[in-house]
């Protein structure tokens, strides 16, 4: 990361000679090196960001706001830059402008070309060729990435985010982005952007063409498992155009019930937001009454809730001085603060567990969220009448989340080797369905249900085959019959016999659900897991990576908890369609 000084400024350490420069500062003469780098050459001041650098070597945003804490310098390679009078002594100079090109579209941070120039004003930079070569690198991981999802032995869940940005005439501007999901042969949860799109570009200028017309691109409606979509209320018409989509290549498992999932990330979203609403009035007497920073982000306006009642409690706000003069909220305001932000605690350290995790796959959400539906149940029957009434409309919103997407969290539970079917009968024991049919029965039809499926596919997969895959004992059965060496009607009965006699081997299925699960470990990795156990479950491990790798948010991380849209990456903003797409893309197919 960038040195600060105590005036504020930047400052990168003195290059050394990785860099290809000289670090003593001066040759015999006492003179400088022509291509010593100075600490003078590399002051940056605070404000300074390389974020809106263009390939036409300008800036176009001078005032940008964009976090320079974002750019981790730590993370850059090892880039090797040569003075001019190196280039001339035979230095190729195509070679190093395609591999700056390739290190742009690894780290999708354009910001690179202003380091090197940073470093060596001296390098030849040819903008246009840099840009051409962003390209074809493009083109070429392309064509590697599409083949390696057409011919993956699995499924592939898909997401589709909006984001917002205001360009340079400070107009609202939104881009999709689409995101494929899935697990590769190593157990490594992956997650590729397949296209973004400035859905004004689009031809169509509607989301929904856009995400379609980038699925056809790539061509594996044949392989959608699910689809999750923020805001899924507002764009259930994009849900059925893709669900329709897919459904022409294959049939959807469950007959479609799997297909669209909501994204949880923004049930927590409306769940504070309906909270913060109770309160809002108190909340615009805190603005003034102390030192409230915007942050946006849900979880810290919660904090803020706690500074002041922090403050309430010392004292800060008895005197009659602060009385006068600000509109200090009253006793039972006060009640109702504190009220709303326990309440917020408790919905973020729920949020913490699903979304700050390391590897945030399908099978961690049923259980925490089935934590806070008992917390939010109890404080819906507390005595205070607000707490019971802000419980209710979260606990109402939550359990409509539940209800919709309950079997695909359950599916994803039963692939935890910690929960399998005990964990779903537990729940089913304390809550059991209108029609008289437990949640666990159904959950059980659904797996085995879906387990044949990949038994059956596995079946025809290796009979597609041909002969190749017939045993030696039937060959030579064959050859046995053919000469009449023996009663060919003889050993057919005999076959028949053994047959009905021998007892069925159990699937992996069974074999799964019938050893006890794991005790319980916060630091479990359920990946890898079942990256060892694979060889035993070769079936059923199939299913479990096809299902982990289900998005159940659109937003991860720290995203998840952002009380607006997420701002597109302002880097990319000022470069064409095509570049622009080219480098959103590039760094995510590692």
């Amino acid at each position: 990361m960038r040195k600060r000084g105590i005036d504020g400024t930047a400052r990168m350490r003195k290059s050394d000679d990785k860099f290809g420069t000289e670090t003593n500062g001066a040759d015999a003469d006492g003179k400088k090196h022509a291509n010593e780098i100075d600490d003078a050459d590399v002051e940056r001041t605070a404000n300074d960001c390389d974020c809106c650098f263009n390939f036409d070597g300008f800036d176009v945003d001078d005032d940008c706001d964009c976090d320079d804490d974002n750019d981790d310098w730590d993370s850059v390679p090892d880039v090797r830059i040569r003075a001019r009078s190196d280039v001339d002594a035979g230095i190729d100079v195509h070679k190093a402008q395609h591999a700056l090109a390739k290190l742009i579209c690894s780290l999708g941070c354009p910001s690179i070309v202003s380091l090197v120039k940073e470093l060596n004003p001296l390098f030849p930079l040819d903008y246009s060729t840099l840009k051409r070569n962003c390209l074809q690198i493009y083109e070429e991981d392309k064509l590697r990435v599409k083949h390696n999802l057409t011919n993956m032995d699995g499924q592939i869940s898909l997401s589709v985010d909006v984001l917002r940005q205001y360009n340079l005439n400070g107009n609202d501007v939104e881009f999709m982005c689409l995101t494929a999901h899935f697990i590769d042969e190593r157990w490594k949860l992956k997650r590729w952007v397949l296209g973004f799109r400035c859905i004004s570009d689009d031809d169509s200028d509607c989301l929904d063409y856009a995400a379609l017309n980038s699925l056809k691109d790539w061509g594996i409606e044949g392989k959608i498992l699910s689809f999750t979509l923020a805001k899924s209320d507002t764009y259930t018409e994009m849900g059925e155009m893709i669900k329709d989509r897919v459904q022409e290549k294959k049939r959807l498992q469950l007959n479609g019930q799997l297909f669209c999932v909501k994204c949880c990330a923004e049930m927590f979203s409306l769940m504070v937001e309906d909270a913060l609403k109770e309160i809002n009035d108190i909340i615009h007497k805190l603005y003034e009454l102390v030192a409230w920073k915007w942050y946006p982000l849900w979880h810290n306006t919660a904090f803020q809730l706690k500074n002041a009642l922090d403050l309430e409690n010392m004292g800060e706000f008895s005197s009659q001085k602060v009385r006068d003069f600000y509109d200090v909220p009253s006793a039972d305001e006060w009640k109702k603060v504190e009220c709303v932000y326990k309440l917020v605690e408790r919905l973020y350290y729920v949020a913490k567990s699903v979304f700050l995790t390391k590897c945030s796959t399908a099978n961690i959400f049923l259980h925490n969220l089935q934590e806070l539906q008992t917390i939010l149940s109890q404080e819906s029957i507390s005595s205070d009448s607000f707490t019971s009434n802000v419980a209710k409309k979260m606990l109402q919103r939550l359990d409509k989340y539940m209800d919709d997407m309950f079997l695909v969290l359950a599916i994803a539970s039963v692939m935890d080797p910690r929960c399998k079917m005990t964990y779903i009968e537990y729940i089913s024991s304390k809550s059991e369905i209108s029609d008289g049919n437990s949640q666990s029965t159904l959950v059980f039809d659904a797996v085995r249900s879906l387990f044949g499926d990949y038994v059956n596919h596995d079946f025809e997969r290796v009979h597609s085959m041909g002969d190749s895959t017939s045993s030696d004992s039937e060959k030579e059965f064959a050859r046995t019959v053919e000469r009449g060496s023996c009663n060919a009607n003889w050993f057919q009965e005999y076959n028949q016999f053994i047959k009905s006699t021998s007892q069925p081997s159990k699937s992996d299925l069974d074999r799964y659900l019938e050893e006890p699960v794991l005790s319980w470990s916060q630091d479990f990795n359920v990946l890898r897991w079942w990256r060892a156990e694979s060889p035993k479950y070769p079936i059923l491990s199939k299913m479990a990576r096809d299902f982990l790798a289900i998005p159940m948010s659109v937003a991860t991380s720290y995203d998840a908890f952002k009380a607006e849209p997420i701002k597109a990456d302002t880097r990319l903003l000022t470069f064409g369609r095509d570049l622009r797409d080219a480098l959103m893309c590039t760094r995510t197919w590692a």
